[in-house]
């Protein structure tokens, strides 16, 4: 019954949000939550939910508190940072995706090594630098870089996967077995 009432009220929150509104969503969330994947940044007011790979990154499995939603921004804190960060959603570049489905890929009540329990010593090694290795797993490199932008990825099933480094740089992850075999700049 709770999971229902959380998922009206995620909803709910979206509609809102798609509306223009600005929704605090202290109630929407039950329990702790975590960057499902390393989220990257130059500065820490303006992310771009393309995620581009350049600059800093919170790692995968940073505990964060969900401040607030106000049109296509989600404001966070990474709690043990203190420190507020936004992101920016760019639905040009996630299309099929929405707002609510963004969202819940970016947070989740899991932290790092639940993420990883699977994961080989040097998968987990990879992530938390931030890079991707020939051999990683399709679920080891979504925790590395994230989500492939859908405008360059239209399937997580696909053998490649295309990600930015800034607008005009691109890297494209070659698969075979659900495993990095190339990495092609």
């Amino acid at each position: 019954m709770l999971g229902r009432s959380v998922t009206w009220v995620l909803m709910v929150v979206v509609v809102l949000v798609t509306l223009g509104g600005a929704v605090p969503i202290v109630h929407a969330q039950e329990g702790q939550q975590y960057l499902a994947y390393n989220v990257w940044y130059e500065k820490p007011k303006e992310v771009s939910s393309t995620n581009y790979l350049e600059g800093a990154f919170l790692p995968a499995g940073t505990k964060v508190q969900v401040l607030r939603l106000h049109g296509k921004k989600i404001q966070f804190v990474a709690v043990d940072l203190k420190q507020e960060f936004t992101i920016h959603w760019v639905p040009k570049h996630r299309p099929g995706v929405s707002f609510g489905q963004f969202y819940a890929r970016l947070f989740k009540s899991s932290n790092f090594e639940e993420f990883t329990r699977d994961m080989t010593a040097d998968e987990v090694i990879a992530i938390k630098r931030g890079e991707v290795v020939n051999g990683m797993s399709k679920r080891a490199v979504l925790l590395a870089y994230g989500f492939p932008p859908e405008v360059g990825t239209a399937s997580l099933q696909a053998d490649s996967w295309r990600y930015w480094f800034t607008r005009f740089n691109t890297k494209a992850l070659k698969f075979a077995d659900d495993r990095v075999i190339e990495i092609v700049d």
